[in-house]
């Protein structure tokens, strides 16, 4: 069986459809962020974390940790 090189496309697709519907929520595979934090601290202890959890983690930008609600992205200077 060969398996796709971007198989973690697909499984970050599958955690992040789970923690939106039905209930949105957060889970120990997936980390939403509106926007990157200004306190580095915080962005290290996600990246920890995610390195601790047997299969990863993915963090999700532009989406509200509170409700779940969706936000643009956009470039600041």
């Amino acid at each position: 069986m060969t398996s796709s090189p971007k198989i973690w496309i697909k499984t970050a697709l599958v955690c992040l459809e789970e923690s939106l519907h039905p209930v949105p929520h957060e889970t120990n595979e997936i980390d939403w962020k509106v926007r990157l934090s200004e306190k580095k601290d915080r962005l290290v202890e996600h990246l920890i974390a995610f390195s601790n959890q047997s299969n990863g983690g993915f963090l999700v930008f532009g989406i509200h940790n509170l409700d779940g609600s969706v936000e643009a992205i956009t470039q600041e200077a």
